[in-house]
């Protein structure tokens, strides 16, 4: 095993180590706001799901993101 496949290893179990992370604080927020429908648990979701493709009911993709 060359040096280049194990950067590569390291690289793509980095990656789904983020995915986990982020999927796991996205379902974290979805759950807390069934929980308890406030305004900041509807905000951490907000927050959460920022650049993830929605569709429009018609089928258009959109995403968005916050300003700073």
């Amino acid at each position: 095993v060359c040096i280049n496949e194990i950067s590569l290893m390291i690289t793509i179990q980095l990656q789904k180590n983020v995915f986990m992370y982020n999927y796991m604080q996205e379902m974290k927020c979805i759950n807390e706001l069934r929980e308890n429908e406030t305004d900041e648990n509807l905000w951490n979701c907000v927050v959460a799901f920022q650049g993830h493709t929605f569709h429009t009911y018609s089928g258009l993709e959109f995403s968005y993101t916050l300003k700073s």
